[in-house]
């Protein structure tokens, strides 16, 4: 038996080893994922993060092998509350973990204009305004005040953020003159990325990192965007000449493919066309997302018929996209997750375009829980956005549970199906397979070097 990845640290200095007992039958917790690989066994325990590989011989006939998965919590007896045992460990890395004093992760949305119409944005049917120079002012005083003087994270969002550049150079120059160490990410649909806007991304505003959304060949792509610029015949090639050129200037992109079960095939040869187009490019991912079902202006529920086709769709995108070495090589983590993401968490703040506080993108004009110009936030709306949906029936025996948290301000949060249940099992199986093929090329490097050392050594006594 190998240990592929240790417990977290903290479940590691808390959790007592269970002991083992006569007479009582025992089985996996239903947080434990397995996968066959290689003649071996993977064991993952999701909940506690620790991951062993063992052959068929020891999980079957090695009563040690045995005792080890009951102390290490892979096995339970038969009658065990998996969740109320989730909910205690959740508790006691709560209580353990440091409490950050300061914010320091900031969505800005620079404006809710956009130069594209897409059929399915979320904010139709919103007021569209951009940030006022004096707004930008603000909003980077707040960042200061929030910060407390800690390194800060800036996600510029929109409408489309580079519809309103202006304020990017006014928030990026008070942080620089006040030495607030700060970088920053884009959503962006890339079709303003040209040679100026990817020279000030790198050298004014400190841009990372680039996510660019797709909606499939040009064909499919230039009626889906709808762009307002009747003069460019093809925005597609504009987009894809923009994606080359932030990747030549050294930053990362992630293509998102927003999927429907009207353009998968289509999505199919788009992402043939991005591995032509960027093999072998080490700054690129790709990674496909289904179309939100209840956000934004066309709400509707789709049929489990759908839900069932457009996993099938999606499997079929992702294996591609990893076949042509374009997806993002996810690892186990050390961590629990213990929030969702902005909304629920204490470190982040979204900046609305009038200096209204908000917790999530998707609300530009509803839910505030402050304002830029002050620092009082309403704590009402603020324990709003971390109300959570209650459990499933599903939830009980879904292995990806520790994982999953469900805001009831998130509309699809609300929906639970089999095959978004398969897609959360599909990415555990992806990051222990990764985090397996990582483990034996540092056992293979290791041991290359330890030959190494003896052979020097061998030498030296000769």
């Amino acid at each position: 038996m190998n240990i592929i990845h240790k417990k977290n640290k903290i479940i590691d200095k808390v959790l007592e080893i269970q002991t083992y007992k006569e007479n009582i039958s025992y089985r996996y917790l239903n947080f434990v994922v397995r996968y066959n690989i290689e003649n071996n066994i993977l064991l993952y325990n999701v909940l506690t993060r620790e991951m062993v590989s063992l052959s068929d011989d020891e999980i079957n006939k090695d009563e040690s092998i045995r005792d080890f998965l009951i102390k290490n919590w892979f096995l339970v007896p038969a009658d065990f509350d998996d969740i109320k045992f989730e909910s205690q460990i959740k508790g006691m890395i709560g209580l353990f973990e440091r409490k950050s004093q300061s914010v320091n992760g900031f969505t800005v949305l620079t404006t809710t204009k956009c130069n594209a119409r897409c059929y399915y944005c979320f904010e139709r049917g919103r007021s569209t305004i951009n940030m006022s120079h004096e707004t930008a002012i603000a909003t980077a005083d707040f960042i200061i005040r929030q910060s407390k003087g800690k390194d800060v994270h800036i996600g510029w969002f929109g409408g489309e953020p580079l519809y309103n550049p202006e304020v990017m150079d006014t928030i990026c120059s008070i942080l620089d003159r006040n030495s607030i160490k700060y970088t920053c990410s884009i959503v962006s649909n890339g079709y303003l990325f040209n040679q100026e806007n990817v020279e000030k991304a790198i050298k004014q505003w400190n841009i990372r990192k680039a996510q660019i959304t797709l909606d499939g060949t040009s064909k499919i792509y230039n009626r889906s965007k709808s762009y307002i610029y009747k003069d460019d015949l093809n925005p597609f090639n504009t987009v894809m000449k923009n994606i080359r050129r932030l990747l030549e200037a050294g930053i990362k992109v992630s293509i998102r493919l927003n999927v429907s079960k009207f353009n998968a095939e289509d999505l199919c040869d788009l992402v043939d066309e991005l591995g032509r187009e960027f093999h072998n490019t080490s700054n690129l991912t790709v990674y496909s997302h289904a179309l939100f079902e209840l956000a934004g202006f066309q709400k509707k529920k789709e049929s489990d018929q759908y839900h069932a086709e457009l996993y099938l769709q999606r499997k079929k995108i992702e294996e591609k996209i990893q076949q042509y070495g374009l997806s993002e090589r996810s690892l186990i983590s050390g961590s629990l997750l213990m929030n969702r993401c902005m909304s629920d968490s204490s470190i982040s703040y979204v900046i609305l375009p009038d200096g209204h506080l908000g917790k999530c993108e998707h609300y530009t004009d509803s839910r505030f829980v402050g304002e830029i110009y002050n620092d009082t936030i309403h704590q009402e709306s603020l324990c709003q956005f971390k109300e959570r949906v209650p459990d499933f029936p599903e939830c009980r025996e879904c292995p990806s549970h520790p994982d999953c948290i469900n805001l009831k301000v998130c509309e699809e949060s609300t929906l639970c199906f089999p095959e978004r249940r398969k897609e959360s099992l599909d990415k555990i199986k992806r990051q222990m397979l990764n985090t397996y093929e990582e483990y034996k090329q540092n056992t293979l490097k290791n041991t290359e070097e330890n030959e190494a050392e003896i052979q020097d050594t061998s030498t030296e006594s000769c």
